[in-house]
């Protein structure tokens, strides 16, 4: 399996073969300016709706505090995790 380090590297050198891709192709700058653009505001729209949909179900579940403490809430889990006996030693 690789690393995060090779696989930032990858995508990095697939990233350089496409942005050569399209200069040596026939769109003009201005099409692969909106291109970039339209993917990246596309990836911003997916990942907040992932976002949202992470928060409602947070706010769900029992004894959860608010998303915008995350130290809080990491702590919160960790002590949640090292305190329940999920072994079900304790039924």
């Amino acid at each position: 399996m690789k690393n995060r380090t090779d696989l930032k590297s990858h995508s990095l050198e697939n990233l350089s073969a496409w942005v050569v891709d399209c200069i040596e192709s026939d769109a003009t700058a201005e099409e692969i300016y909106a291109t970039i653009l339209e993917t990246v505001q596309e990836q911003n729209i997916f990942h907040r709706a992932c976002l949202s949909n992470t928060e409602e179900l947070l706010r769900k579940l029992p004894n959860t505090p608010p998303t915008d403490d995350i130290v809080a809430f990491q702590k919160h889990m960790t002590q949640f995790w090292e305190d329940t006996d999920i072994t079900g030693s304790d039924c």
